[in-house]
């Protein structure tokens, strides 16, 4: 497993160098993506302690294309532009007005800078120091044929916050880079925009699929997708916004929330639904829990979670972690996946985080052909919305209905099954295509993802083999000798 985190040696044919066709080199086959929390926070960290520790990732790693969320550079604007003005902005271009050079930063004390100059940048930036993205590909591999900066693959139109980047490949892959909105607290805060946000990306993966367009997507995807991505699923649960005194009023007056959207953001019952559906709709691989079923150790410090509270004991999210970031990969894909990593572990943000409240995610395929392989047609599509509740071991589980394969977010471990009250079993491990056997109500079929399965049957949609997996021994090793404490 190691050989593939040393520093490797390339064996695509002319890789480093510019090809005479751009359209005509190696695809990208490692992607290394984070949420740095603020690009020129990080770049401009005291004694340059950011960069070379990224930088030394970096060069360790030798990441294809390195896909950055939450940079909040400002897009240009016309003079006297101002937040929410709806005036037209060139996204695509980071700006400094007369007081922040944000851009002026980056550029000089980084993009102009090893290893970061052997890569060509594409920006999508918000109005103001919010959101926005920054993905940069390596010089000398296949450059993209085209790029979109939205989920509806409108040419030439960015995401309003600069939340998405995806280039397009000659082959017909696919490459994004996502930034996903928090859901927040109430509907007045966020609600709505979230559901916005999951209803274009679950188009955008069904249009893909159907396109047969093969997806690589990395990225905060702000949303824990099962009970074993959270570090302490019922207090998560039971979240209600308040935090140091202060509330955030999850439920303010005459507002009622429905059940599924309580609780902390982004581990919210009608999130996690929602991001099944993109799953089994794209035909998507969540690529680390496919790696590592079981996870990486059992202790709050193992490299389980991609985001993890701050090292202050005054925190009330100390020592409790979300996995939200993701390294999705289309079905068709599979065969190429070798290895899915989360690099950050510690307690207290210790190790790998650089200084972010979110650890580097990054994977590696092996080399694609140039022609990729493209699944077939789309099956009928299932009623995801569907779903019956149901008891397992004294933790809810979720079903999906009437010919979907469902989510059990919480129904037990890997293999076991819970009994429903509404008739139906629940298989332990949340996957589209795993199926439930009705007390009463027949056999519910999969999504096409995988095989209806029956009470107590571990259904693995998509069948990834790899080495043992990662130990703590083995993380500390290849990790051994970058400077990781920033």
């Amino acid at each position: 497993m190691l050989k593939y985190l040393n520093k490797r040696q390339r064996t695509d044919e002319g890789a480093g160098h510019a090809p005479e066709n751009p359209h005509a080199g190696p695809l990208p086959r490692t992607f290394l993506s984070l949420n740095v929390n603020g690009l020129k926070t990080r770049v401009a960290q005291e004694d340059g302690a950011w960069l070379r520790g990224i930088g030394a990732l970096v060069e360790r790693l030798e990441p294809d294309v390195i896909a950055m969320q939450e940079a909040k550079l400002t897009a240009k604007a016309p003079p006297g532009a101002k937040r929410g003005d709806l005036k037209k902005r060139e996204r695509d271009q980071p700006f400094d007005n007369d007081k922040q050079k944000d851009w002026l930063t980056v550029k000089q004390q980084m993009l102009s800078k090893e290893p970061w100059c052997r890569y060509t940048p594409k920006f999508s930036c918000a109005d103001w120091r919010y959101a926005g993205t920054l993905t940069l590909f390596k010089k000398g591999l296949r450059a993209p044929e085209k790029f979109y900066f939205n989920l509806e693959l409108e040419p030439g139109t960015h995401d309003d916050n600069g939340r998405v980047c995806i280039a397009e490949y000659s082959t017909g892959l696919r490459v994004v880079n996502l930034y996903a909105p928090n859901n927040g607290w109430n509907e007045k805060s966020n609600f709505a925009s979230r559901r916005s946000w999951d209803a274009k990306l679950l188009a955008f993966v069904r249009r893909c699929y159907d396109e047969k367009k093969p997806l690589v997507i990395v990225g905060d995807l702000n949303v824990a997708h099962q009970e074993q991505d959270v570090s302490h699923p019922e207090w998560f649960r039971s979240q209600t916004g308040e935090r140091a005194g202060k509330s955030w009023t999850q439920q303010p007056k005459g507002e009622d929330i429905e059940a599924d959207d309580k609780g902390q953001p982004g581990f919210t019952r009608n999130e996690q639904t929602r991001f099944t559906e993109v799953l089994c709709e794209g035909h998507l691989i969540d690529t680390w829990r496919k790696l590592h079923p079981q996870g990486e150790g059992v202790e709050i410090g193992d490299p389980n979670w991609t985001w993890r509270g701050s090292g202050h004991e005054t925190d009330k999210y100390h020592k409790r972690g979300m996995r939200i970031d993701y390294a999705l990969v289309s079905d068709s894909l599979r065969q190429h996946v070798l290895e899915s990593y989360i690099i950050g572990r510690g307690v207290d943000r210790c190790e790998g985080f650089f200084g972010s409240d979110h650890s580097p995610i990054f994977l590696m395929l092996s080399p694609l052909d140039s022609e990729l392989p493209a699944a077939a047609g789309r099956p009928p599509a299932p009623a995801a919305a569907a779903r019956v509740r149901g008891e397992a071991g004294g933790e809810s589980g979720v079903l999906g209905g009437d010919g979907d394969g469902g989510v059990a977010d919480g129904s037990g471990k890997s293999g076991e099954s819970g009994e429903g009250e509404g008739g139906q079993q629940g298989v332990g491990e949340a996957g589209c295509g795993s199926g439930g056997e009705g007390k009463g109500g027949g056999e519910q079929r999969g999504s096409g993802l995988g095989e209806a399965g029956g009470a107590g049957r571990e259904e693995a949609c998509i069948d990834l083999t790899s080495d043992a997996d990662l130990t703590s021994e083995d993380h500390q090793g290849w990790l051994e000798g970058l400077e990781l404490r920033v």
